[in-house]
């Protein structure tokens, strides 16, 4: 069951043709024993990133390590954009992408106890998403960095190219899984514009280890590791009296950052991938 889910979770985030890919799924299961062989999760995703075909329909997964390098970059208040995270050399980290932007669909399984226990009978990752029980919060409020520009800029503390990179840069970070979270619906309509702290105040509770603060964590799918980043990010009280200076911009981008590296991290080894991230073929677009 594990293997099944494992592939259903890799289609979900990675493919970009699932016709394709069930085309293809069927074609090799009429070449095997179905019944009596091991579920061939490992010869589906060759298959499916251009291994032993000319081509293909999904991206490579790689290593949790290999994916924290690519994309935890040294921490700065340079805010970046897409093509500065993702393109080195005019190649692109394909997969680092695309769970920056799509990995929000993983966030069912990462928060599946949270899931389990607040949504009883509740059933993620199937075919009927269009009427969710929770929505996807911003961890750091949208409206923090997405204010209107000419609003938002009052609010920073900078220079003005520091401005200009938070002006072309707020999309990429503040969109991207690392400040992303599943939250029971009724819960994020009235947290609305409240800060980090405030939302999650195991952040800035003295133990870390307490019971309750560490199911809140879990909760949020957020490490205990990262909590002085978030406190960072921090600025109780009104939106409006909310500032930015480059301490404050620096510590945002890296918990998105790092964030994001630890859910890929979950993702990878809760459903055993390190056997298929072994076959890796770095191929970098699809065709």
């Amino acid at each position: 069951m594990r293997k099944q889910c494992a592939l259903r979770s890799f289609g979900i985030l990675a493919s970009g043709n699932n016709d394709k890919a069930a085309r293809w799924a069927f074609a090799h299961l009429k070449t095997i024993d179905a019944q009596n062989a091991d579920f061939p999760g490992t010869a589906f995703y060759k298959r499916f990133i251009g291994i032993g075909g000319d081509d293909r329909c999904a991206y490579g997964l790689t290593s949790p390590e290999e994916f924290e390098r690519q994309l935890c970059k040294p921490a700065t208040p340079e805010w970046r954009t897409d093509a500065e995270r993702f393109v080195e050399n005019n190649v692109r980290n394909d997969i680092g992408s695309w769970w920056w932007s799509k990995g929000k669909k993983m966030l069912p399984w990462l928060q599946k106890e949270y899931i389990k226990r607040v949504f009883p009978g509740y059933a993620p990752l199937t075919d009927h998403e269009d009427d969710v029980p929770y929505d996807v919060d911003h961890i750091c409020p949208y409206n923090d960095w997405r204010e209107d520009w000419r609003t938002l800029k009052q609010r920073l503390d900078v220079d003005e190219s520091l401005k200009e990179r938070v002006y072309t840069g707020r999309d990429a970070v503040g969109s991207g899984i690392g400040n992303l979270r599943l939250i029971e619906s009724s819960k994020n309509r009235s947290d609305q514009d409240a800060d980090v702290a405030e939302k999650m105040p195991f952040i800035s509770g003295e133990q870390p280890d307490d019971i309750c603060n560490a199911e809140a964590m879990i909760d949020s799918a957020l490490a205990p590791e990262h909590r002085e980043l978030w406190r960072m990010v921090s600025r109780p009280g009104r939106l409006a009296d909310r500032r930015w200076d480059a301490d404050r911009l620096k510590a945002f981008q890296q918990a998105v950052e790092v964030r994001a590296a630890w859910l890929y991290r979950r993702f990878h080894d809760d459903l055993g991938y390190d056997a298929w991230t072994a076959q890796r073929e770095d191929n970098n677009s699809l065709r």
